[in-house]
């Protein structure tokens, strides 16, 4: 039995009262990495750096993002993978993907990258991908090519990568591919298919957020928004540090539940699959001390007068401990009861707070994307409903250190709702990119 993940799987209650039947049930899942010991030998990276040198990133911007990948440089070994790719209107491989055995030699060409047009930024990402899979099923280019066609036994994929792509952008996608549900599309099947990762970096106020959040959400892994140019090297940084700190990878839940008493409703907290009495959700790598978590909402179709179940199934591949892959299940059992006090005894604080803080965290969202569309009125109006939503429940369950940030964070931004109208577009624009990242933050478990 692997430790590298503490995994739970908890009801929001196991019993339902005969007499007055619930109309849902609530299942929360949470994976938590061990801290990853020093002197284990980390998976090898396989990163594409894509870096957007459209005009907009003329000054600090772009010099920023040049020290950040030298950071990312300097602090990798000479057992990674790494490519760069520059885009603008144009994109160019500055290193196509290969082992960082000369530093100095990727530090010159870092040193060249110049600003220039418009931002195709779906070519950066597509070819970001191309570079991290041509490395992960066993090498790039012509040659290797033909030596695949002429041995093809030998064509099996490196196992044991991290394989992911860091995106950054300042700015719209205005050549290329430029519809959002297309581009995510891409992210998704890319991560599905080929098991590469997508994190996105937005950087300023200009860049389309809801399009980089969907890129690294149904991408499989993460999304930050840099509000300031020199903000830039400590955001690459933490990335490097989960990355270099991966204790699970591949990290997958199956949840099979009876489909003639459950309809499924939805996942919060991270894009899912649904069909024939399963879910199916991706969490990827996990990184040392990191938490991922889901909370899971199924609506009774009707209830028996039985007990029934719902199995979880979990699987990873530990990459520090046992360096195999892992598969463990775990059994939720589902009984009716007569007796009140029984059915009030079995409630479980932490799922039922789970279930305020992701409700709070999609309406508040939505209240996002009103004053978006500058709808202030209505989005008063639901923020107001919304805290005193919280308020009521607070009074009977006392919030914990998380869904009280999540409830400040709501308090703060309607506070500020009065004064944004007076705001610049400029200011008005990053305080709704800094409010969707701290609401993002909390759904992420990255607070």
């Amino acid at each position: 039995m692997s430790n590298v993940l503490n995994l739970t799987s908890v009801a929001n209650n196991t019993h339902w009262f005969t007499e007055t039947p619930p109309k849902e049930f609530f299942i929360y899942l949470s994976a938590k990495g061990m801290k990853a010991p020093k002197t284990t030998q980390r998976p090898p990276l396989n990163i594409a750096l894509v870096i957007d040198r459209s005009g907009s990133m003329e000054g600090d911007k772009l010099n920023y993002t040049k020290k950040a990948v030298d950071f990312v440089i300097n602090n990798v070994e000479n057992t990674d993978y790494i490519a760069i790719v520059q885009y603008d209107d144009q994109v160019n491989v500055l290193s196509s993907s290969a082992l960082v055995q000369d530093k100095k030699a990727l530090h010159q060409k870092v040193a060249q990258i110049t600003s220039g047009g418009s931002t195709n930024l779906s070519g950066g990402m597509l070819e970001g991908y191309s570079q991290v899979k041509n490395t992960k099923t066993g090498g790039s280019g012509l040659t290797q090519q033909l030596l695949n066609l002429l041995q093809p036994a030998n064509n099996k994929e490196k196992e044991g990568l991290i394989n992911r792509v860091l995106l950054l952008s300042d700015g719209l996608a205005n050549t290329g591919i430029t519809d959002l549900a297309q581009l995510q599309q891409i992210a998704q099947k890319k991560f599905r298919e080929d098991s590469i990762g997508l994190s996105t970096f937005g950087v300023g106020t200009d860049f389309n957020e809801e399009l980089m959040t969907n890129l690294a959400e149904y991408g499989g892994a993460n999304y930050y928004f840099i509000g300031k140019p020199d903000e830039i090297p400590q955001i690459f940084a933490k990335e490097l540090a989960g990355l270099l700190a991966v204790v699970a990878q591949n990290t997958h839940i199956t949840i099979e539940f009876p489909a003639e008493y459950l309809k499924f409703n939805t996942v919060y907290g991270y894009p899912s699959q649904n069909s024939n009495g399963k879910v199916q959700i991706n969490l990827n790598d996990i990184f040392s001390e990191e938490e991922k978590a889901v909370l899971v909402g199924f609506e009774v179709v009707k209830l028996p007068t039985t007990p029934f179940e719902i199995t979880v199934h979990w699987s990873f591949d530990d990459v520090v401990v046992q360096m195999d892959k892992v598969k463990q299940s775990q059994t939720l059992r589902f009984s009716p009861s007569n007796n009140k006090e029984e059915v009030q005894q079995n409630i479980r604080k932490e799922v039922v707070e789970q279930v305020l803080l992701f409700t709070a965290n999609q309406r508040f969202e939505e209240v996002l994307k009103d004053m978006d569309n500058r709808a202030n009125d209505l989005a008063k109006e639901k923020l107001t409903t919304l805290i005193a939503y919280l308020e009521a429940n607070f009074a009977i369950i006392p919030p914990n250190e998380e869904l009280q940030k999540q409830y400040e964070n709501i308090k703060r931004y309607l506070a500020n709702m009065s004064v944004m109208a007076e705001m610049s577009a400029a200011d008005y624009m990053y305080e709704q990119k800094f409010s969707k990242m701290a609401n993002y933050s909390i759904r992420k478990k990255k607070s």
